[in-house]
Formats: C-alpha cells, sequence, structure tokens
C-alpha cells in the first residue's frame, strides 16, 4: 500500500488541483476509516511526509509555469468564501445526482444570492442548522459501521473538491472524483431502504430497488447522450470556422490579417464553445503573430471599423453556429452629365 500510495502522490502534481489533495485524501482515509484516527497516532506516522513531499513541488511547478489562481472565477474572495463553500457543495451534491439540467438553476440561484446577500445568509443559517439537526437526531443514532462508510463518503467528496469549492462557479470538470462520495451515499441509502422494506417482503424491496436503479440509470444516460450530441454539435462548429477559415486565409494571404467575429457562439447547450480562447484557436491555426482578433456583438460596428482595411475581415455567426464572411456593398449613383 505504501509504495503505491507513495508513486500515486508524486504524479498527482501533473493532475491540476488534484496534485494538492491527493495526499490529505490518502492520510484522512488511513487516519478515519481505518480507525487510526487519534491524532497522537497521526504524528507518529512519519510516512504521511513522504505524502506530502510532492505539494512543494507541485506548487513550484505551477508557479514556475506562471499558472497560480488569481482571476475571475478562478480567484478566492475572503468575504464570498463561506457562501461559495456551502453553496458550492450543495451545488456539486446536486450535480452528482440530478446531472447537467441543474446547472441553470444553480447558476440562477447564484446569481440572485449576489444580489440578494442577506437572503443568503439566511438561507446558510437555515441549511447549517439543518446539518445540526441531522447530526443530534440521525447521527448519534446511527451504527459504528454506518458512520464509518459515511466518513468515508464526506472524505472522498469534500477533499477532492477543497481547490474548488471557494471558487466562484462549479464546473463539471472538478466533480470526477468527489462524485464518488455521493454515489457511496446513495448506495449506503439504497441498502437502508432494501433492509426496511425486506422486512415487509424482500421481492418487493428487490423490486423497488432494481427500480429506482434502472430509473437512475436511465435518466443519467439520456443525459449523457443530450450532452454528448451538445458537445459533437460545438466541435462541429469550431472544426468548421477554423477549416474554412484556414482555407480563406492561404487563398487570400494578407501579411496582418485582421479579423471581426460578430456573435461568437459561447455555448452549445451546456458544452462550451468559444466562452474565451478563440484567439489562441485562430493563431495556432496560422501561426501569425501579426493576426488580430476582435468579438463584437454588432454588425454595423464591424464592418466600420475594418472598413477601409484590406487586411481585414467581418465574420457572422447565425444561430446555427454557420460562419459566413459579410461584405458591405457599397451604393452606386448614376449622373447624368448632361443636366
Amino acid at each position: 500500500f505504501l509504495p503505491l500510495a507513495f508513486l500515486s502522490t508524486l504524479s498527482a502534481p501533473f493532475f491540476h488541483e488534484y496534485g494538492i489533495v491527493a495526499p490529505f485524501l490518502i492520510i484522512l482515509y488511513d487516519a478515519a476509516v481505518s480507525g487510526k484516527n487519534s491524532l497522537k497516532n497521526i504524528t507518529k506516522r512519519a510516512y504521511y511526509l513522504l505524502f506530502l513531499l510532492p505539494i512543494p513541488l507541485y506548487l513550484a511547478i505551477r508557479f514556475f509555469a506562471k499558472a497560480i489562481w488569481g482571476n475571475g472565477d478562478y480567484s478566492y474572495r475572503l468575504s464570498a468564501l463561506p457562501f461559495n463553500v456551502l453553496g458550492n457543495a450543495l451545488g456539486y451534491v446536486a450535480l452528482t445526482v440530478l446531472g447537467h439540467p441543474v446547472l441553470s438553476y444553480y447558476d440562477n440561484l447564484r446569481a440572485y444570492g449576489k444580489s440578494h446577500i442577506a437572503v443568503a445568509a439566511v438561507a446558510a443559517v437555515v441549511i447549517l442548522a439543518g446539518f445540526v439537526i441531522l447530526y443530534r437526531f440521525v447521527w448519534e443514532k446511527l451504527t459504528a459501521g454506518d458512520k464509518k462508510v459515511l466518513l468515508f463518503a464526506a472524505i472522498f467528496f469534500f477533499v477532492p473538491l477543497l481547490p474548488f469549492l471557494g471558487l466562484g462557479n462549479i464546473a463539471v470538470r472538478y466533480l470526477y472524483l468527489g462524485s464518488f462520495g455521493v454515489i457511496i451515499v446513495v448506495v449506503w441509502a439504497m441498502q437502508k431502504m432494501y433492509t426496511q422494506f425486506a422486512r415487509v417482503s424482500r421481492v418487493a424491496a428487490a423490486i423497488l430497488i432494481c427500480a429506482i436503479v434502472i430509473l437512475f440509470s436511465w435518466y443519467h444516460v439520456s443525459e449523457l447522450q443530450i450532452l454528448n450530441r451538445d458537445w459533437q454539435k460545438a466541435g462541429d462548429i469550431t472544426s468548421k470556422l477554423l477549416v474554412n477559415l484556414n482555407d480563406t486565409f492561404y487563398r487570400n494571404f494578407v501579411p496582418n490579417p485582421v479579423f471581426y467575429f460578430v456573435n461568437t457562439p459561447v455555448k452549445q447547450g451546456d458544452a462550451w464553445i468559444f466562452p474565451v480562447g478563440l484567439k489562441d484557436a485562430l493563431w495556432f491555426t496560422f501561426q501569425n503573430e501579426n493576426l488580430t482578433v476582435h468579438q463584437v456583438d454588432n454588425l454595423n460596428l464591424a464592418l466600420d471599423s475594418a472598413e477601409g482595411s484590406a487586411s481585414a475581415r467581418v465574420y457572422q455567426f447565425d444561430k446555427t453556429g454557420d460562419i459566413e464572411e459579410i461584405v458591405r456593398t457599397k451604393k452606386t449613383y448614376t449622373i447624368d452629365v448632361n443636366k
């Protein structure tokens, strides 16, 4: 176990923020789930230091790569930290159980909470009070085995999400490992449900659990298919854009190209297209350091800005994501010199 765990922590720095949490995940599992939860015993285990050694290496790699957090949704604000941690934790639980449709409701609630701090504070107090009540009347009545399962689930949910709970958003890519903790709780709850109904009828209990599993699986498989179609469409939009522009660029080569994009698509369903990164994508396509990219929402503004420049091109996205080059036609007038 020890050599394998140490190797996993050595590789963790190369897997983004999991490089920070992987050692703590191993230590907490060993301390809490294995029953070695005495602080005195933890401090006696010198091999825990081996798990923590990769963390300074991870931070050094990010520092020299200039990839330290600090902008927009990827920065922490101390004043919003309690709300973000609580809201994001509940959001990730809902995302695991209900899937992608919950993201739109979560975003609306977050936007409402930002503009109504007092309401958000009251809601946070109510939620925390609910957890206290659950602890007083439920946790203390659980068996030692049940507590160990739930503690294990909590560790696997919260520890992998530690770098992300304080952020100003949630994202599915952060949830991959943490969702395992929620699934453990769901399976534990279904086992308890089966035990209770089995006292009346084991057949009925088995049918009920099978029905829940089938419906849960069907729902998530359907949502996954929808999401895959969204990403397929987003990929098609991106591919057509880069291929068409690349073809146009080499047929009509200009040394200092200037591109104006109108109505740049940001999302296709739940799949991202160009929330950011359009300029980088074009740079990697053309490999031209003199490339300039502008994204505007008004076609006339783009045409006005491009007018008079031989190297400027204006492209407009339609509602389906297709792109078309727009050229302003000049009006011509006929003057009768005999009049």
